[in-house]
């Protein structure tokens, strides 16, 4: 079983989105953060029993590739992938080198 923590300040992106990976098999949703802080509480709460975190990356109070050395520090096997609506070649750059496995870019469509 995955162990997954969902970073993302959107609940309206979050909530569905745990709903969605929650009804996976091998996928246990096991705490959701709209923020750094709340995603930092988090890891310490699961005592660092994370195997994959899903991490916006513009979040209030920081990124969230700021969160992969304190995650690694937890649990070094865990796997950060980056979830980001920003397809800003600099953004996305200057995430990547803090050491995500991937960057996943969300396509938003406005409503006509």
């Amino acid at each position: 079983m995955i162990r997954l923590l969902l970073v993302d300040d959107h609940p309206s992106s979050r909530t569905p989105l745990a709903m969605i990976l929650d009804r996976e098999r091998d996928l246990c949703v096991v705490a959701q953060a709209g923020s750094l802080a709340e995603a930092r509480e988090a890891i310490e709460l699961l005592d660092g029993d994370v195997d994959l975190a899903l991490l916006d990356l513009d979040l209030p109070d920081g990124t969230g590739t700021d969160l992969i050395g304190d995650l690694r520090a937890a649990n070094p096997r865990a796997l950060a992938l980056v979830l980001t609506a920003f397809y800003e070649r600099e953004r996305i750059a200057n995430g990547w080198r803090l050491g995500p496995q991937a960057c996943w870019i969300r396509l938003l469509t406005s409503a006509r």
